[in-house]
């Protein structure tokens, strides 16, 4: 009798602490994510749906009323390399995107909103915590379809006309070139020189085309003194877009050299 009772009690502390580990192991997963006091709206890991703050509201409101007739909102969505890639789009960039230009479609029309992806660098809290997800910025409708060279907040984007490794002529931009070789030189560190093409061609093709276009932007910044081994160089091909390839301002877009520093 007695053996069997405490039979009975190991089993039951058996259960129960099966019970307990099983609900530490599934709990965390299962409570709601909330964006921080202040965050509009954001997203998780590998989700592309966006999580909704007090105020998301607020701000979908004023990203359209801030819109004036000869301005476009350009929606860029942030993604990571080793996250899934949603059905139906390139990478989680555009998907977030396209889920953020819905919210907005009630009040902003289509033709007036940009959707664009940015691949960025994970750090070490990314896949436990909320991100932004996204970007939104108005800019002027004209300058945008002739947008040689763009300079955000970790890159610079320098542009190529269709299936040519030559980057456009353009005075203003060489003399950019020029400067940003001299900045390079004076830091010492060390930069990433990354070829991309559209999806005009074979994915051969493109992959030296975009290689050809960063040769070339090392081979500029190498007849301006930087040396050889602060600069690195690779070729994505048509693998990474950060806009459409359906239109031409998109395809425009993806012809590019993006210049990082590495960190």
């Amino acid at each position: 009798m007695h053996l069997l009772f405490r039979i009975s009690l190991m089993t039951l502390a058996l259960l129960a602490y099966i019970a307990l580990s099983h609900y530490l192991l599934v709990a965390p997963c299962c409570q709601a994510v909330v964006l921080p006091e202040g965050v509009p709206l954001g997203f998780t890991w590998n989700q592309t749906e966006p999580l909704m703050g007090a105020n998301a509201e607020d701000y979908v409101k004023k990203l359209s009323t801030d819109l004036s007739s000869n301005q476009t909102l350009v929606v860029t969505g942030l993604y990571y390399a080793a996250e899934e890639i949603p059905t139906g789009f390139p990478n989680a960039g555009f998907a977030r995107a396209g889920r953020i230009a819905a919210l907005l479609r009630e009040k902003v029309t289509p033709d007036r909103i940009e959707l664009r992806a940015r691949l960025v660098t994970e750090s070490p809290d990314t896949r436990n915590v909320p991100f932004p997800g996204f970007l939104a910025e108005v800019r002027d409708a004209a300058g945008l379809a002739t947008q040689t060279i763009e300079q955000l907040d970790d890159r610079i984007i320098i542009r190529f006309p269709y299936g040519s490794a030559e980057k456009d002529y353009d005075p203003q931009v060489d003399g950019f070139v020029e400067e940003l070789a001299r900045k390079i030189k004076e830091s010492g560190d060390q930069i990433l020189i990354t070829g991309h093409a559209d999806n005009t061609g074979t994915p051969a093709f493109n992959l030296e085309l975009s290689r050809a276009r960063a040769e070339g932007i090392f081979q500029l910044f190498l007849s301006q003194g930087v040396p050889a081994d602060q600069l690195l160089v690779e070729a994505k091909g048509d693998t990474q877009p950060i806009a459409t390839n359906e239109t031409d301002r998109g395809r425009y877009n993806n012809r590019r050299v993006e210049v990082q520093w590495i960190k």
